[in-house]
């Protein structure tokens, strides 16, 4: 237990190396603790090449009331940590550094990761003094990795301070061939399940979101049940439920794609939005494609569009535009 996260600028729990020769040392394990008080919960990584860890184990530890994080993984360079895991654990109340220049406030982070899983975890009610960058907390996230899966989660009632995100579970910059399924995701301000890439070609790839739950996410300024930001290439969204209501801020939308920057080269392409199910009312969009729009190669099929804005249900399938 720190002395709280406005006078303590240490870690609760740090493993740091800067050891030349891309190095990766071996087996560390945290298990049963409990860590409040500090700026950061518990932070993994390395800051020479991809120097890093290997073999981490994070299991059953409660990450609560600290600033800028709850548990986190980073390198200098990506890949600097492999063969990562955090499970049956719960990241809460991380409140975000109101004064930061850089994203802060999110619950679990994976960055730098060659082989990861986060599962049967919990992120919930963090990021609300979050203000100043462009790029807010998240629940559950991954950047700059690859062959990642984040399965059997909740994240829920993250928040944000300023306008971005506060969203449930992001792959962003730079996540390749990886997987998010089974999560469940309620009352974010961000967007439930977000893949963005906002510089960059072509890091974003091959990534699949499939069999998971929203519920009233998108609570603030319009972001979406399932969204896409910049240039994300050959992702699947698939067999996925979302269900939104109206917001007291901005229009939630149940699938978003937004190209960004104006710029050609940021648009999305290859993706497939298949066989999900999109609960509105009246206040909600179905789909909203915005900016560079034209560009973008999305293939919708097989897909349950549900409004509840009449007297009786009525639902229409489309299957392809």
């Amino acid at each position: 237990m720190g002395s709280g996260p406005g006078t303590n600028k240490g870690t609760g729990i740090s493993f740091y190396t800067d050891l030349p020769g891309d190095v990766k040392l071996a087996h560390i394990s945290i298990s049963g603790v409990e860590v409040s008080g500090f700026e950061l919960g518990i932070s993994i990584g390395g800051w020479n090449g991809r120097s890093g860890f290997r073999e981490v184990v994070i299991a059953g530890v409660k990450i609560h009331h600290n600033r800028d994080a709850g548990i986190q993984t980073y390198g200098k360079n990506m890949f600097a940590n492999a063969d990562v895991v955090i499970r049956d654990s719960q990241a809460y109340q991380n409140s975000g550094n109101p004064s930061a220049m850089r994203n802060s406030g999110s619950g679990i982070v994976l960055g730098s990761v060659d082989g990861g899983t986060i599962e049967r975890s919990d992120a919930f009610g963090n990021g609300w003094l979050h203000g100043l960058e462009s790029e807010g907390p998240i629940g559950i996230s991954a950047y700059d990795s690859r062959n990642i899966v984040i399965q059997h989660n909740r994240s829920f009632r993250n928040r944000t301070g300023s306008g971005t995100e506060g969203g449930g579970f992001d792959f962003d910059q730079n996540v390749s061939s990886s997987v998010m399924q089974y999560n469940q995701s309620y009352q974010n301000h961000g967007a439930r399940y977000l893949l963005a890439q906002l510089t960059g070609l072509k890091g974003n790839v091959g990534n699949v979101v499939q069999f998971n739950l929203t519920t009233n996410d998108g609570r603030k300024s319009g972001f979406a049940g399932l969204q896409l930001y910049g240039a994300v290439s050959n992702a699947r969204f698939a067999n996925n439920v979302v269900r939104m209501t109206a917001a007291r801020h901005g229009q939630p939308v149940a699938f978003r794609i937004d190209c960004a920057r104006d710029k050609q080269e940021l648009t999305v392409s290859g993706i497939s939005i298949e066989s999900n199910i999109f609960l509105g009312t009246r206040k909600v969009d179905a789909v909203r494609m915005d900016r560079n729009y034209a560009n973008a190669k999305v293939h919708f099929k097989r897909n349950a569009y549900i409004d509840f804005s009449c007297n009786s249900v009525s639902s229409r399938v489309l299957s392809s535009h």
